[in-house]
């Protein structure tokens, strides 16, 4: 396996230095039958293309944990996941299309993600989304041996990789971020404002209200 020109890297040195889970994405979003190189670029669409389906499985998860009741099932979001699953089938049965599987279960998370429920109160209809989507990305996990793990483990460990790929100093991430902190706290807006756009520039999103408090900024797709 190419990761770059001029260089070779085997299966087991790439899953020690990334993750299994990054490499069964390579593979399965290309068609057996063509030589897959990896170069960074290629390596960086894939953790955005991760990050996406796992920030999803951990909003759905959320979700589901939040709300009381027995969830309420979205007739046309059901209707929409079988139209998927009969285009998975289609392009399975075409030579083993193993790319369509990946391109159909990311217009899955696609259309998970376009009911805009993030920042609402959850309820009851929000809950039974959840419980297909994770049904049905359950169904392809299966088959695919992805989109198995741990979604808070997942992130955490792809912004470990994107930390060392960008080369990020953490600790002046985390001094800006105490500064920050001080600066709000003293309600400084101007000086916090510049330290924001300091970090932003360093790749990194502020993630106000939870421990960590920031991470590395993805490229969506």
């Amino acid at each position: 396996m190419s990761i770059s020109l001029g260089n070779v890297i085997t299966a087991r040195n790439f899953n020690e230095k990334y993750h299994p889970e990054i490499l069964k994405y390579l593979y399965l979003s290309s068609h057996y039958r063509t030589q897959m190189s990896v170069t960074d670029e290629k390596l960086l669409q894939t953790i955005s293309a991760l990050n996406r389906i796992y920030s999803s499985l951990a909003l759905a998860n959320k979700t589901i944990a939040e709300v009381d009741g027995e969830g309420v099932v979205d007739n046309s979001f059901e209707k929409k996941l079988t139209e998927l699953d009969q285009k998975i089938a289609k392009g399975m049965n075409d030579d083993f299309n193993s790319s369509e599987l990946v391109a159909q279960i990311f217009e899955g998370v696609r259309t998970f993600n376009s009911l805009a429920f993030t920042k609402k109160k959850k309820n009851t209809n929000h809950k039974g989304l959840s419980e297909s989507f994770l049904k049905w990305m359950r169904k392809y996990g299966e088959m695919s041996a992805l989109f198995n793990e741990d979604p808070e483990f997942m992130l955490n460990r792809m912004d470990d990789i994107l930390i060392e790929m960008r080369e990020i100093n953490v600790d002046k991430v985390k001094d800006l971020l105490n500064q920050r902190n001080t600066a709000r706290a003293e309600k400084d807006w101007t000086l916090a404002d510049k330290l924001r756009d300091e970090l932003d520039a360093m790749g990194v999103e502020l993630l106000d209200g939870t421990d960590r408090g920031w991470k590395v900024k993805v490229n969506e797709q």
